[in-house]
């Protein structure tokens, strides 16, 4: 039955199929989805129902106390009419049968009110009713009864996508309507039940045409044994089996009265027997107690899985397939039969339809075409390569982005490596492989959360239990430092975005819920992680610990917990490192900084280090950090880390500099400016005094004579103008990191503020020269007199127009060409 495989399709990720996981096994539940196993599938959708509703009535009996003596009194007319005393007709026309119908339809819609997901469940039991109403009509053969139900088919069909389904089923409930007035002899023998086919000669055993199709010649033709085994046949084959067919229900008369054996059907409905009932009893029993977790009316205002917590994107509007469906019929009114298209975008999307997400785009110039376009325009003599190198020649800075508005990640180990190698030389205790005598621990929850690899099918509460277990074993009763994960605009939201926090799915759940799914995906989304924080930090506080959930910035609040002697700090963030260095007092025992996510623990003695380096340097570790990369600023292309410190520690007075002021509050712009432009052309190799537009030109040329393939704009040092921007927003980290930004507003320092989140200001010169940009050819054949693309837009023709000829060219902005004056007079 078509239907069922549309309700499959329109359930699909909601959490259906793990429902009914509880009962049958994974093939099963994909024939029934798809509505094959018709009998299998009617029997799981009802047994869902029946649990659906169970959860409404005890909903109703929390509100309202006297719904349960109703119940019982209904009870009561149950029983006499399984006695015989009443019949079912004065049974469902009684006023305690209405009524109670009526609190329950009552109840359902002010559950569906709750939430998209409410509703949605809501009309999951509605087309359950239309497929329990083919059924019922098909039984006992009620006509219009089927045509009412094929009416109501037309919804789903329509938004499930079904479109073929929808088109005959249309047609055929507007042809029976007209039944009665063209062809009233066969309306008169459907009306007595004739539209049905019955294969015994009992009451409830009416079964429509399809399926007995399906069933008989169907079965014969295609399972083992038949004729072709489902790998199709040929014209002659079948005709034979068409012709065949009549004959066969003789042999098959004939060889049941020669053995005197008769086929018939006992009057028990094998559904209605004992070992079937108890089966049952026992599948809802298991239902029950998987969506007593589920909680399918919750109050939640999103659309979600029930089993993930997966909440579905703003455009899924499955929970309003009848109108959606509608919206599709109405189309159809009025127009042939061949005549009506259908589009996939009209039809209802499902919990598990799949938008693409557009990331970060930006209008995408070719570098290689650019550079064309220039040697073309450099004939006319407007433009010089030194001045297009002062432009950045592509879409985006992309020495510093990796795409539009999006950092390129910053390889902070990379510092963290170079500063223990060189405090490792100078001192044998900077840097140890185990910790000496440790009085208290202090983790950076964020790196907690990622240590532990999850196990599918956990729920979320035991998976909080984990990391409180694995705290107590390893590090005793701690402190434990969280992000905390607010809805406000951070500078971090570029880090977030980087890391495919807006192409994730939000995940709705509490800690009965079950996880699925991949763990980095879930921790791709704040909120998710926050949810989990909350689990963790309450198991966390009942074994004793200590759980900081931080407003600002985290790592603040990090360092400050562990500014104590005999304390050890774990964490992975070479920024706790670089601002343990900063704020620790020289000359003390301890803190300690251990990363344990290598095999060979590393063991940062901080006091030790900061004595090596010196207190200048521990300073100065602050610019080169943000300079070159950090999670609110960008990495340079092609500039590592390691090597900025070694100008550093080498005693490279522009970098020196620039270190020394930018710790410094209360910095004019145009300092921040010109000590940040001179950093980068020293990071490049140049002079201080050189200016980046001369360095992009000349370590250009450098490369083209060396490179073997085309030298792309990221492998050149940034303008001067992205270069000023990312000077701004370094100024700004190294204030947050040392506490002196209470009085800075975060967009005048190169943040704007879009959709709730602090984006990047990249550049505001534009890409590259207009002309350059905007470059047209033309290919007039008429001296460019009139229609002419370049006499348009106001651009002289080039050696790029088609047929034009510049020298017969008459476009007034062409520019003559100069000839070079000669000494010679030619006799």
């Amino acid at each position: 039955m078509n239907l069922l495989g549309a309700i499959g399709t329109l359930m699909e990720g909601t959490g259906l199929r793990s429902i009914m996981a509880v009962v049958y096994g994974g093939n099963a539940i994909q024939h029934m989805m798809t509505g094959k196993s018709v009998q299998r599938a009617f029997s799981g959708h009802l047994l869902v129902d029946r649990c659906l509703s169970h959860l409404v009535v005890s909903d109703l009996l929390k509100d309202n106390p006297q719904f349960e003596s109703m119940v019982d009194q209904m009870e009561e007319t149950y029983s006499s009419l399984v006695a015989k005393e009443s019949t079912l007709e004065s049974a469902v026309a009684s006023d305690m049968s209405i009524q109670i119908k009526d609190m329950i339809d009552t109840k359902k819609a002010e559950l569906s009110t709750r939430s998209k997901t409410s509703q949605l469940w809501k009309n999951y039991q509605r087309m359950l009713q239309t497929a329990r109403m083919v059924i019922r009509a098909d039984r006992p053969g009620s006509w219009m009864m089927h045509l009412r139900a094929v009416s109501d088919c037309l919804p789903i069909f329509a938004a499930a996508g079904h479109y073929n389904y929808l088109k005959s089923a249309y047609f055929y409930v507007q042809e029976m309507c007209q039944l009665e007035a063209r062809h009233p002899d066969v309306y008169d023998k459907f009306s007595r039940g004739y539209h049905v086919i019955r294969r015994s000669n009992q009451c409830w055993a009416g079964l429509s045409s399809d399926l007995v199709i399906e069933q008989t010649l169907m079965r014969s033709l295609k399972s083992s044994g038949g004729l072709t085994h489902g790998s199709g046949m040929t014209e002659e084959m079948r005709a034979l089996w068409t012709m065949s067919i009549p004959i066969t229900p003789e042999y098959n008369n004939a060889m049941q009265e020669f053995n005197d054996l008769t086929y018939t059907t006992r009057e028990q409905h094998r559904e209605s027997t004992e070992a079937r009932m108890k089966r049952d009893h026992s599948d809802l029993e298991k239902i029950k107690e998987k969506l007593s977790t589920c909680i399918p009316f919750s109050p939640d205002p999103s659309q979600r899985n029930i089993i993930t917590g997966l909440v579905a994107k703003e455009d899924v509007n499955v929970h309003e397939y009848e109108t959606v469906g509608n919206e599709i019929i109405e189309k159809m009114v009025g127009k042939p039969v061949f005549g009506i298209s259908f589009k996939r975008k009209d039809q209802a999307k499902t919990l598990a339809h799949e938008s693409t997400i557009k990331f970060a785009q930006g209008r995408t110039i070719d570098p290689a075409l650019l550079f064309q376009r220039f040697l073309v325009l450099s004939k006319t003599r407007d433009l010089s390569l030194e001045d297009v190198m002062s432009y950045e020649l592509s879409p985006f800075p992309t020495a510093l982005f990796e795409a539009k508005e999006i950092f390129r990640k910053a390889d902070k180990p990379q510092l963290a490596h170079a500063a223990a190698e060189y405090s490792s030389k100078k001192s044998k205790e900077a840097v140890m492989e185990s910790i000496p005598l440790t009085e208290h621990y202090v983790l950076d929850g964020g790196s907690l959360v990622h240590r532990l690899p999850w196990k599918k099918g956990d729920s979320y509460g035991a998976i909080a239990r984990m990391y409180a277990d694995f705290t107590i074993r390893h590090y005793g009763k701690a402190t434990i430092v969280f992000d905390g994960y607010s809805e406000g605009p951070s500078i971090k939201d570029n880090t977030h975005q980087r890391r495919g926090q807006n192409t994730r799915l939000i995940i709705s759940f509490n800690a009965k819920t079950e996880f699925v799914g991949r763990k980095d995906d879930f921790l791709s989304r704040s909120c998710n992680k926050q949810g989990l924080i909350d689990l963790v930090t309450e198991e966390l506080q009942k074994k004793g610990c200590t759980v900081i959930n931080a407003l600002g910035e985290t790592d603040m609040d990090i360092v400050k917990a562990s500014q104590h002697q005999l304390t050890t700090l774990i964490g992975e963030d070479t920024d706790l490192l670089i601002l343990l260095l900063y704020y620790a007092e020289a000359n003390n025992r301890g803190p300690y900084f251990r990363s344990d996510k290598s095999t060979v623990p590393k063991v940062y003695n901080i006091s030790e280090m900061k004595q090596v380096l010196g207190i200048d340097m521990c300073s100065q570790l602050l610019f080169i950090h943000a300079f070159t990369g950090c999670d609110t600023t960008s990495r340079i292309f092609s500039v590592g880390k390691k090597s900025a410190f070694q100008k550093l520690v080498n005693g490279e007075l522009t970098i020196q500099t620039c270190a020394n002021v930018f710790p410094l509050p209360s910095q004019a712009n145009s300092v921040i400016e010109d000590l940040g432009s001179k950093a980068m052309a020293v990071l490049f190799g140049g002079k201080s005094t050189d200016s980046l537009a001369s360095l992009r030109y000349n370590l250009l040329i450098k490369k083209i004579v060396s490179a073997k393939s085309f030298v792309t704009p990221e492998r050149l040092p940034p303008t001067k103008s992205s270069t000023k921007y990312h000077s701004f927003r370094v100024y700004y980290q190294i204030m947050v990191w040392t506490g002196k930004e209470s009085d800075m507003n975060t967009v005048d320092w190169e943040w704007k503020l879009e959709d709730n989140q602090f984006v990047p200001v990249m550049t505001k010169k534009t890409a590259v020269p207009e002309n350059l940009l905007q470059m047209v050819h033309c290919n007039c054949t008429t001296a460019c007199r009139t229609r002419c693309s370049c006499r348009g837009y106001g651009l002289p023709c080039t050696p790029a127009c088609g047929p034009c000829q510049i020298e017969n060219c008459e476009n007034p902005h062409n520019q003559p060409l100069q000839e070079e004056e000669c000494d010679y007079d030619y006799l």
